[in-house]
């Protein structure tokens, strides 16, 4: 998948609904935030889909996540990564957090304010 499909693929679809419906960004602001998204990924030579898979994934996950947070911190593409990773089920807060493993989930440990909205 070239850079030019990244921002179709279901990682980047899933993390802009989230973003959208559990969030509240706007429209504008998820667009603005899906480019500096592509800017990170091109610069690190990844799609975002790959990103996800190595911060989930394989012996050196934990290294991979410490690794993409690294490389975004300090820039604008700090908190746009988090946010991508946790929206994708990437713990970033550490192995003692436990993270919820389905949007179900959350609204029943966190509360309605985690419901959807129907736009």
């Amino acid at each position: 998948m070239t850079s030019h499909n990244w921002n179709s693929s279901p990682s980047v679809e899933r993390w802009r609904r989230g973003l959208l419906h559990l969030t509240g960004c706007s429209l504008g602001e998820i667009a603005d935030r899906l480019g500096i998204l592509l800017q990170f990924c091109a610069e690190q030579g990844v799609s975002p889909k790959d990103m996800i898979y190595e911060c989930r994934h394989g012996p050196d996950r934990m290294a991979r996540r410490t690794f993409y947070l690294r490389a975004a911190r300090e820039t604008e593409a700090s908190l746009v990564v988090q946010s991508f990773l946790v929206h994708n089920r990437v713990n970033i807060f550490g192995e003692l957090v436990c993270m919820p493993d389905s949007a179900e989930a959350v609204i029943r440990e966190q509360g309605d304010q985690w419901k959807p909205s129907r736009s």
